[in-house]
């Protein structure tokens, strides 16, 4: 495979796409945060321009599993939550707007203190 590093503590792949999907995501939702680690040793790599196509409707779950299913990639998903970033796994079924949206709230409220 091209421009692939295992992180052998990790588990994580340094993949430019996967690097570049995370990032474009990340400038989207800029509450949010994604890291993509590879679960399957078949050939599974993403594009360098990825077609993936998800809206800001799109939920955590639905999200994840087309990432899995599709590319062979779990999926770990950060929301920032009074300087501090927390692992998504109560609120799966939730839009990415509201995801965002939610803890753009919670953010705002650490700088009222």
């Amino acid at each position: 495979m091209n421009n692939v590093v295992e992180n052998s503590q990790t588990g994580f792949f340094d993949c430019t796409a996967d690097r570049e999907f995370e990032r474009q995501f990340n400038t989207i939702f800029p509450y949010l945060r994604l890291f993509l680690r590879k679960v399957s040793y078949q050939k599974l790599d993403l594009p360098t321009n990825p077609t993936l196509i998800f809206t800001e409707n799109s939920t955590i779950k639905e999200l994840s599993d087309k990432l899995l299913v599709e590319y062979g990639r779990e999926v770990i998903f950060q929301r920032y939550t009074i300087n501090t970033w927390l692992t998504i796994t109560q609120s799966i079924h939730w839009t990415l707007k509201n995801q965002n949206n939610e803890a753009s709230k919670l953010s705002c409220l650490n700088r009222d203190f």
